[in-house]
């Protein structure tokens, strides 16, 4: 399911921020700079944060370094909520 009106996450979605490990585009790892963030107060816009995924297929007790085709990584401007 990917949401029509991707500008704005919904109250109780749990997202993981991440940033690029290295200026290389070769390279798709990420890091996890916080596996607990969990949308709270009214709505959070996307552009807020760099990179916002919603954790799925994604144990919090794994590696801190995972691939983007591990978890499925879409930049905020093709942000996909819900099933991958």
């Amino acid at each position: 399911m990917i949401n029509s009106h991707p500008d704005r996450l919904q109250l109780g979605q749990f997202y993981v921020v991440l940033q690029r490990i290295k200026e290389n585009k070769s390279d798709s790892r990420l890091w996890i700079l916080d596996s607990r963030l969990r949308i709270a107060g009214s709505k959070l816009r996307i552009a807020d944060f760099k990179f916002r995924l919603k954790i799925q297929h994604v144990p919090l007790a794994s590696p801190d370094m995972v691939s983007m085709q591990n978890i499925g990584f879409h930049p905020i401007n093709s942000l996909v909520i819900g099933n991958w």
